[in-house]
């Protein structure tokens, strides 16, 4: 029996753990002190920041055939194999891929190629920014290195 790995996104941790701190800030303020009732905050918005600082993450890979990947501080893709990375080029039969994924969002790979996020935090941040599969080039860093 295979059993079932299940992915957590650090972006739908961070947006729950919001949510939580702003229910808590009214609780603490209410039944213990108003002077407590940012501590939950704080926190959270600490974590936040630490995210955001971080390198997007591959959490699964499916795809048999050829990625290229781009580190975050990387100029141009290559295929050394990393899993904290800055983007993706997935080489597919007919065509090639770019993905620039934000930092600290966590994403999946398909058997397919097709690149998804592993939660819902992500995808907000990733809407947020415009990031996802990439329809012009960034500059020459965004481009396959000639090894």
């Amino acid at each position: 029996m295979k059993e079932k790995k299940y992915l957590i996104d650090r972006w739908s941790v961070i947006f729950v753990l919001a949510l939580l701190s702003i229910i808590s800030f009214f609780i603490i303020a209410r039944k213990i002190d108003i002077k407590y009732a940012p501590i939950p905050s704080a926190i959270t918005s600490i974590l936040a920041i630490i995210v955001a600082c971080s390198s997007a993450r591959i959490r699964k890979n499916e795809y048999k055939g050829k990625i290229l990947y781009k580190a975050e501080n990387d100029c141009g893709f290559s295929p050394k194999v990393s899993t904290k990375i800055d983007g993706v080029l997935i080489v597919k039969e007919s065509s090639k891929e770019v993905f620039k994924a934000p930092n600290g969002t966590d994403i999946k790979i398909d058997k397919n190629g097709n690149v998804t996020y592993v939660g819902f935090g992500s995808k907000i941040i990733s809407n947020t920014l415009r990031a996802g599969y990439l329809t012009k080039k960034l500059g020459e860093c965004w481009e396959e290195k000639n090894e």
